[in-house]
């Protein structure tokens, strides 16, 4: 390989894709465009894909990844149940 064919190379590879975010995943404007890549990726691949916002880019992107789970709040009680 030529000097100017590895130049090239190490520009391409740190230069940032078009409609990617920072983070250099793919961006989807909508929520319904991420949804429908999630869905095509499930099919491709048999395993579950979801869509999810990005903090940084304020796009969307899919990931194969389980959802985070929540601390979850105790369930309240109300006086007549404690009462009871």
């Amino acid at each position: 390989m030529g000097k100017r064919f590895q130049d090239h190379q190490r520009t391409y590879a740190r230069a940032p894709r078009r409609g990617t975010c920072p983070s250099r995943k793919i961006r989807h404007t909508t929520h319904g465009d991420a949804l429908d890549a999630a869905l095509s990726s499930s099919l491709s691949y048999g395993m579950p894909f979801r869509a999810y916002e990005c903090s940084d880019c304020k796009g969307w992107h899919v990931t194969s990844k389980a959802r985070p789970k929540t601390a979850q709040k105790p369930a309240e009680t109300t006086n007549a149940e404690n009462e009871a």
